[in-house]
């Protein structure tokens, strides 16, 4: 996951693409479980692919997992690991019972439970992938692609005990687009949407890769910006400031705005991360009451 979706709806659309993938697994293993299941009890021919050591590799469910291109945070789940562990014992149970099949042998009662069970923990492992998969996109506020608040606290912490072992500096910023009340009362909530959205895209555009932006209320935002002392911070912020204000963001209906943004600055400092927040946010609203569209540092 990006730290900022540069496009529209990305979040969303990746998060209902991959339960789309995540469906399509569970109905290929599903209809391969019962073709599995007729050929043993319904004397069907066996079918030769089923039979090879990488079976597993070759049939639907095995294609879509092992691509290169699968979504990296799923791929790096748990249960990620455990349904291609499962998937792979339940060919080799599979193999195990066709050859017994072919070789007119009685089926193996501890094997054919063994299946059983393996297919019946494929189908909750996916199921469990999917609830997992939500669960932590959820963390990601959809209309602007950057982290949600849910997902805030964690990385601040992080990046806090980062800052602890390597004596590096970190900055916190709490910053307001300034024009989007104006916009609300005179457009309407969805106009208010798109201005949101086009400054935050505008802003992410010039912060750096290692920078992340989450959304902190309605219309503030939380930039955490690591190994940055804040008078580099400050210079940086002062960058994105005059490049926003630069840009007309469309708003929707044809329409278009420009609009400042204020940005309250503090330094991540080792204390409670609530505390630091309430700084970044003190110096916020120095920067509206001072008139907006500026940077404002904590204790200064």
């Amino acid at each position: 996951m990006t730290q900022f979706l540069p496009t529209e709806g990305q979040a969303l659309a990746e998060m209902v693409a991959v339960l789309a993938e995540l469906d399509s697994c569970l109905a290929n293993h599903v209809d391969w479980f019962k073709h599995i299941q007729r050929v043993l009890v319904c004397d069907m021919a066996v079918d030769v692919q089923d039979l090879r050591e990488d079976a597993h590799r070759l049939c639907p469910v095995g294609l879509w997992y092992y691509r290169p291109e699968n979504h990296p945070l799923l791929a790096a789940m748990p249960a990620f690991q455990t349904l291609g562990a499962i998937h792979c014992r339940l060919h080799q149970l599979a193999r195990q019972l066709l050859q017994q099949k072919s070789a007119a042998l009685p089926i193996a009662v501890d094997v054919y439970d063994a299946f059983m069970e393996d297919a019946f923990q494929l189908k909750q492992v996916i199921r469990q992938l999917q609830r997992e998969f939500v669960q932590h996109e959820g963390m990601v506020d959809a209309l602007t692609g950057v982290w949600s608040r849910h997902g805030m606290m964690p990385r601040l912490a992080e990046e806090q005990e980062r800052m602890i072992r390597s004596g590096e500096a970190c900055s916190v910023c709490l910053f307001d687009v300034d024009q989007y009340p104006a916009v609300v009362e005179i457009y309407g909530p969805a106009a208010g949407d798109e201005l949101l959205k086009g400054a935050v895209q505008q802003i992410g555009s010039v912060l750096r890769k290692y920078d992340s932006m989450f959304r902190y209320s309605q219309h503030e935002f939380l930039i955490c910006m690591p190994r940055t002392p804040v008078e580099q911070a400050q210079h940086i912020l002062e960058r994105v400031r005059g490049q926003l204000w630069d840009k007309v963001l469309p708003i929707g209906a044809g329409m278009s705005s420009q609009t400042g943004a204020s940005f309250g600055l503090a330094p991540m400092l080792p204390m409670d991360i609530g505390d630091v927040l309430d700084a970044a946010q003190h110096a916020l609203r120095c920067a509206q009451e001072r008139g907006g569209d500026q940077v404002c540092l904590w204790g200064r």
